[in-house]
């Protein structure tokens, strides 16, 4: 099953809601740099997106037994 990632375009946060608890979460700028990283700590996770730039993201979801899933993401 997919997970759930909204709203896309966001404002503030993101919601991922569908994931394994111990998910790795990682956001990427444009750059490749990374700028929040986070692990599941529930089957939904809410990211806060405040303290970013306007612009383009990629999140990248990887679990322990190799599923990964990249969704790009906008940030209002």
């Amino acid at each position: 099953k997919e997970p759930s990632i909204y709203p896309n375009p966001t404002k503030d946060r993101l919601i991922i809601e569908g994931i394994e608890k111990g998910t790795r979460i990682q956001l990427t700028d444009v750059l490749g740099r990374v700028v929040v990283k986070a692990t599941a700590t529930s089957e939904t996770t809410k990211l806060n997106m405040n303290h970013l730039e306007a612009g383009n993201y990629m999140l990248l979801l990887s679990t322990d037994n190799g599923d990964r899933m990249t969704v790009k993401m906008v940030k209002e």
